[in-house]
């Protein structure tokens, strides 16, 4: 069962082990659009991990994903009553007109069943491959899927191919859903970073030096992205204002000021959130996510709200 205010999103996926899903709208309007096998590489479904789809469909960047252009969705609007069976290894993605509620169920039938044993075998063999992937790094059995960073010079690695390593393994927990995990990988990252930044450190090639600083804002920026995601309010400020601290002119500076207002917004703290938000609209006008939580602070209730959260904290 799902329910959700209008405008919530459930971002563009596909079931995972060959299985068929029917969704059916109990009340509300719900806006869906479909796309079958022939347009997986339209999607990047290939580049994409656990089932889901980086591209978005109701804003698409063209830029990043120029293929999209020739997909051919089949789209809908699903009312009260509706019901739409999703076939196994369609990609579907909704979007709700209205507050809604919506039922949803995975099954099986004869004509997926061999499809879902190939996907069984192929989960359970590209797990197999992850476990000796985090062993041939080092995996410290501690059982965040994360191996040790101390011995990338052992290995061969240098300092920043292991950064990178530890970044790629936090990027693929992130798409998982996995956010511990893919907060204990960017930290691994971050150490290695930093042992290699410090200036004591006599082995770091100079020209590895500016990129080791870029995975390391990355880095950064990315365990933030965690942090929202755990909800792990303070984190997120601790390492929004590492990245701040570097000044503005880095690209990535707008979504780390969005996400550190949410982290404000997370302790109750109503006035230091709004000022992100409007700072990162000042940087970049175009951020319609930094609109929105503008235009939700010039409502008093909302304020009241996030300041409430304050006092639940402190009780």
């Amino acid at each position: 069962l799902s329910l959700g205010p209008a405008g919530a999103v459930v971002r563009l996926h596909t079931d995972a082990d060959g299985r068929h899903v029917w969704l059916a709208v109990t009340c509300g309007r719900v806006q869906v659009a479909l796309y079958g096998p022939a347009d997986h590489r339209a999607i990047y479904a290939s580049e994409s991990l656990e089932n889901h789809s980086f591209v978005d469909p109701f804003a698409p960047d063209l830029e990043a994903y120029p293929l999209y252009r020739a997909a051919t969705p089949l789209a809908a609007t699903l009312m009260p009553g509706d019901v739409l069976i999703v076939p196994a290894e369609w990609y579907v993605v909704t979007r709700a007109l209205s507050p809604h509620a919506m039922i949803s169920k995975e099954f099986y039938a004869a004509d997926n069943a061999a499809l879902h044993a190939r996907a069984s075998v192929q989960r359970m063999r590209k797990a197999r491959e992850a476990a000796d992937a985090n062993h041939s790094l080092g995996g410290d059995g501690d059982g965040d899927g994360v191996g040790d960073d101390e011995d990338y010079g052992r290995n061969g690695k240098s300092a920043l191919e292991a950064a990178e390593t530890f970044k790629i393994k936090g990027n693929t927990a992130y798409a998982r859903a996995c956010f511990r995990e893919a907060t204990a990988a960017y930290g691994r990252c971050l150490e290695v970073c930093e042992r290699a930044l410090d200036k004591k450190s006599r082995g770091t090639p100079p020209d590895d030096i500016p990129s080791l600083r870029r995975v390391r804002i990355a880095a950064l920026a990315n365990r933030l992205a965690c942090a929202v995601k755990r909800k792990a309010w303070h984190e997120g400020i601790a390492d929004a204002n590492e990245v701040v601290r570097g000044g503005t002119a880095d690209p990535i500076i707008v979504k780390v000021l969005y996400r550190r207002g949410q982290c404000h917004a997370g302790v109750g703290d109503a006035t230091a959130a709004e000022v992100d938000f409007k700072r990162a609209f000042e940087l970049d006008p175009t951020s319609v996510e930094a609109k929105e939580a503008i235009d939700l602070f010039k409502q008093p209730l909302h304020r009241v709200l996030v300041e409430s959260r304050k006092l639940a904290n402190q009780s």
